[in-house]
């Protein structure tokens, strides 16, 4: 199906298009956010960030950045109703549920209460914000009105100014983090102008190249979260088969699925690629492509920001904007899910 005015009109009943032209407005916000938490003094060892879908992948991309920028403290992302056993008093827990309402997220809030004080959620309120009120844990506030999918970049920044506001992240690295932060809002708003175009549209000729087609997405650890969240939007934006996993792990197993080309007409294999990513990955990436290169379709991605949080972030909005194009080309709205909407309905019957 071709993409134009008519086709988006048709089929973006929700709109999906303003909200991801204005994206980069997400990062000022959810600065606004994070800064609007009070000065307290948390004493921990280590983090555990509660979440599921958008606002779990929020945390495994503030993990993994921290982690190349030199942060030293564990973070944990945890997807589950319980918290691992290993959690203590001396564990900060961030709960953080775009809703207020997810059940997971909730359930995880019932374990920490009783076992720390040290918690923080973020939120636009519903169940979490009154618990968290009752309970004397601080609040971070973030507009509502999106779906929780799309609002990753607001829940992102609104964790991590909060752990600049907090100190939480050592002084000696906040002046790089602040110039890095400040470079992925204008490379953002840069690209929001590229990809709303519908002609030359990098976004648009990789989701024609997607188009009936499963997606499989491979690259190191550092980027390992974006491919996560293609795969995620992918799901949920195009209503589209996709999966993911990580080199050098699949290049000990997966990586024998692609020997025999006849079986490999019906995917198309994403590398994302990062200058961070160890350099024995990233010649693991490039060999492994080389291999495959009359096997498979194999499309390389990369960013050339100057900072890793920039490169994360570019990746992440291309993927956005693949996703929704390949929705309207598929003649579905991006917006609605009625699977999970469902499902959700027939746990709360239960």
């Amino acid at each position: 199906m071709e993409i134009n005015r008519d086709s988006i009109s048709k089929f973006d009943q929700g709109n999906m298009f303003a909200i991801l032209a204005d994206f980069h407005s997400q990062v000022e916000i959810g600065i606004d956010a994070g800064q609007s938490i009070e000065k307290r003094g948390y004493d921990f060892d280590n983090i555990v960030i509660c979440g599921i879908g958008g606002s779990a992948i929020s945390g495994d991309i503030l993990r993994s950045y921290l982690e190349q920028v030199g942060f030293e403290k564990q973070i944990f992302v945890n997807r589950e109703y319980t918290l691992p056993n290993w959690v203590n008093e001396r564990t900060l827990v961030v709960a953080s549920s775009y809703s207020g309402n997810t059940e997971e997220t909730l359930a995880a809030y019932h374990d920490a209460n009783k076992i720390t004080d040290n918690i923080i959620c973020f939120t636009t309120g519903g169940e979490l914000e009154d618990l968290a009120i009752s309970n004397g844990h601080q609040v971070v506030k973030m507009p509502s009105g999106m779906m929780p999918r799309c609002a990753l970049a607001m829940s992102f920044f609104s964790i991590l100014t909060a752990f600049l506001h907090l100190e939480i992240v050592s002084k000696n690295m906040t002046e790089d983090i602040e110039l890095a932060i400040k470079d992925t809002y204008y490379n953002l708003k840069k690209c929001s102008k590229r990809y709303q175009e519908l002609t030359n549209n990098e976004a648009i000729k990789l989701a024609l190249l997607l188009n009936g087609k499963k997606t499989v997405l491979y690259t190191g650890k550092v980027m390992a979260p974006i491919a996560m969240r293609w795969a995620g939007q992918l799901h949920e934006n195009s209503k589209a088969h996709a999966f993911f996993n990580v080199i050098p792990e699949m290049n000990h197993n997966e990586i024998n699925s692609w020997d025999y080309k006849e079986n490999n007409s019906d995917f198309r294999i994403i590398l994302l690629k990062d200058p961070s990513e160890n350099p024995r990955v990233q010649k693991r990436i490039k060999v492994f492509s080389d291999l495959l290169q009359d096997k498979a379709n194999v499309y390389g991605f990369s960013s050339d920001a100057e900072y890793l949080l920039s490169r994360m972030f570019e990746m992440i909005y291309f993927g956005d904007w693949v996703s929704y194009y390949l929705a309207l080309m598929r003649g579905v709205d991006p917006t609605p899910i009625p699977t999970i909407t469902k499902l959700k309905e027939l746990m709360a019957g239960e």
